[in-house]
């Protein structure tokens, strides 16, 4: 972060930093980060993490969308990939793309995004 104020980098990323992280460097007179990195997925909302993220200007990138696949045999889940014709993996990266501002993906096809603009998820 030192390299801001000098203008060698534009913008800081940081990850897994909590709201008390965050708050530590405004505090401390740092320059505010680009983005947070943080797992997030339906399981794990993070919402206090998100809402100071968004309150701050602070991009929201959440990894592990999956919840490391510990999750896809939830009841609730396979219902909805039922009624909608799809897995549970599906369902729950749709859920993903629809909470938060930007997801890292090691894949991400792009007839998820189609199915997101169209509303038949």
């Amino acid at each position: 972060m030192s390299l801001v104020p000098i203008s060698l980098c534009r913008s800081v990323g940081v990850s897994n930093f909590g709201v008390h992280h965050l708050e530590g460097l405004r505090k401390a007179g740092r320059p505010t980060p680009s983005v947070n990195q943080i797992e997030l997925h339906p399981q794990m909302r993070r919402q206090d993490i998100v809402d100071y993220c968004q309150q701050h200007g602070i991009v929201v990138m959440g990894y592990s969308p999956l919840a490391k696949g510990q999750r896809m045999n939830d009841k609730k889940l396979t219902a909805l990939a039922s009624k909608y014709d799809s897995s549970a993996a599906f369902i729950t990266v749709v859920g993903d793309l629809l909470y938060v501002h930007l997801i890292l993906f090691a894949f991400l096809h792009i007839h998820v995004w189609a199915h997101v603009v169209t509303g038949d998820i």
